[in-house]
């Protein structure tokens, strides 16, 4: 007989040594949860590795983007200086 939900784990286990089966249930309840308990674990260790992996890649790409687009910045920041100042020379003109 399997347990529904919200049945407490003491009713269960009286209905399991009613039945007779209650050793062997235990023992293979108890291999299940450390089995269980082992790969959330081993679950958790790989995701919290590949999340650690994709930080330290986001930062080395983002430490290369600074030290490119500082080069660039400057670049990018006289070529729109040289348009607003061409784009106020000619609003003025009109």
């Amino acid at each position: 007989m399997k347990p529904g939900i919200g049945t407490s784990a003491r009713t269960i286990v009286e209905r399991r040594q009613q039945e007779g089966s209650f050793e062997e249930d235990v023992t293979r309840d108890r291999l299940l949860a450390t089995a269980h308990k082992t790969a959330r674990f081993m679950l958790m260790a790989r995701v919290s590795e590949t999340l650690a992996r994709r930080k330290a890649e986001r930062k080395r790409s983002e430490r290369e983007r600074r030290s490119l687009g500082e080069e660039k910045r400057f670049d990018v920041s006289v070529d729109q200086g040289v348009a607003k100042q061409a784009e106020l020379a000619k609003k003025k003109t009109m």
